[in-house]
């Protein structure tokens, strides 16, 4: 075991630490985008905020599948970078495997979008803004996802700093465009909360557009469908993680809203505020996943070994700050987000449960960049179906409608299903170290 006192050990959590900054930030600006359309549809109408809200519940399960796809390129070209292979001329394959799963996706989002928003049985009124939203917003995706692989390109030769940037940047741009499509500007009329589908297309064409001219210096290389393959085969158990996950959280906020406004209303803070704090694992899970594939390429241990301790320990303390701010401050926290009185008082006893299950979310899912690293997704795919679907979401909706616990149900089931899958990983995790040690 390795010491912290360990001068590799320091210098390993410095570098990762270095190579996860940048993408913390354009994590975090993602998530700003997405609090800009809801700030200008809140100044337009309460039926745009709906809209959005719904339409964004339909495709956020299918685009995340599809950026799940695309979290799967940084770490297997890590490890072939760790092989010694040349990897610098990969990227036209890189970029046509977006394209394909971007199309493939927006086909699949306008063509059953339709009969998807008549199933649900949502309010008359809301029904053709939902669709024109998930319609307009679904050929965003071969942009958006081409913006994603050139950055998880980039992002296995540990170039982060720009395509990060520009994610951050995108905020302003995002709200300008905004406001100048919904509300108009000079003589030129708005086009009202149709405005804000066509903004949320554009940003995408535009970061698309600004990281593929970034990128045309480099060596794009021989189409290979060779690759294409297995970055798909690769990628699938992946994309396959993030549904089943968004889908669990897409689960709770629906459950919530049958049990009234009120509790829908704080589901949906608290949601935002966990979603806040996970952004930091995440990121570093995914600068995790390209170092301990660049050491498992090279069949480095000690590599591998650093790395993941590295990320484990960044994980750990953040996770303890975070659930140490929400358990400390939890009244402070809701006040900032709600005058709401009676969502405050709810939103605290929520909170509580949020700083509970910090450092086991924040855990698992770094655990599951360490294993992207080492090829292992399959498994994690399957322990995070097991954790949500057959324990947390039956749990929650046990707890919350048959025991009289409401909305907090719910939540104690999400802290569950993570501390069940942060346990199972953990253990499969070292049931991998003791193999690899051995094999190399």
């Amino acid at each position: 075991m390795q010491r912290l006192a360990d001068p590799n050990l320091f210098k390993t959590i410095k570098e990762l630490f270095v190579l996860s900054f940048p993408i913390i930030i354009g994590q975090l600006g993602q998530m700003l985008i997405g609090a800009g359309d809801v700030y200008i549809a809140s100044l337009h109408s309460t039926t745009a905020v709906a809209s959005i809200g719904v339409a964004n519940g339909f495709i956020n399960p299918i685009f995340l599948f599809g950026i799940g796809l695309m979290m799967g390129v940084s770490p297997i070209l890590a490890i072939k970078l760790g092989k010694g292979e040349d990897m610098r001329s990969s990227l036209k394959s890189i970029m046509v495997y977006s394209a394909i799963a971007g199309i493939v996706l927006s086909l699949i989002t306008t063509v059953f979008g339709r009969e998807i928003v008549g199933l649900i049985g949502i309010k008359e009124e809301l029904v053709e803004s939902v669709y024109f939203y998930m319609s307009v917003v679904a050929w965003s995706f071969p942009f958006a996802l081409a913006f994603q692989a050139g950055k998880e390109y980039l992002q296995a030769f540990e170039e982060v700093v720009v395509p990060n940037l520009m994610a951050l940047g995108a905020v302003a741009l995002n709200l300008v465009l905004n406001y100048f499509l919904v509300f108009g500007v000079g003589g030129i009329e708005g086009m009202g909360e149709k405005g804000l589908a066509v903004a949320s297309l554009l940003i995408r064409v535009i970061l698309c557009a600004s990281l593929l001219l970034y990128l045309s210096r480099e060596k794009w290389g021989k189409l290979s469908f060779h690759f294409i393959k297995e970055m798909f085969r690769f990628g699938r158990p992946v994309a396959l993680m993030f549904f089943m996950e968004v889908l669990a959280f897409c689960a709770v906020s629906v459950l919530s809203g049958k049990l009234g406004i009120l509790e829908a209303a704080t589901n949906n803070i608290i949601m935002t505020l966990s979603a806040i704090t996970f952004m930091i694992p995440l990121s570093i899970s995914s600068a995790v996943a390209v170092k301990v594939g660049t050491g498992y390429g090279a069949r480095d241990f000690s590599m591998v070994d650093l790395s993941s301790k590295a990320a484990l320990f960044i994980s750990l303390m953040f996770t303890c700050f975070s659930a140490a701010t929400f358990y400390l401050f939890p009244a402070a926290i809701m006040s900032l987000t709600t005058a709401d009185e009676k969502v405050v008082q709810l939103g605290i006893k929520l909170l509580f449960i949020v700083a509970l299950f910090q450092i086991v979310d924040g855990l698992q899912v770094t655990f599951a960049g360490i294993l992207r690293g080492v090829e292992k997704t399959m498994s994690v795919s399957i322990m995070v179906f097991i954790g949500y679907w057959l324990f947390g979401i039956p749990m929650g909706i046990y707890l919350s409608f048959f025991s009289d616990m409401g909305v907090m149900g719910l939540w104690v089931g999400l802290a569950s299903s993570l501390a069940i899958l942060a346990t199972a990983l953990a253990i499969y995790t070292y049931t991998v170290r003791i193999k690899l040690q051995r094999k190399f």
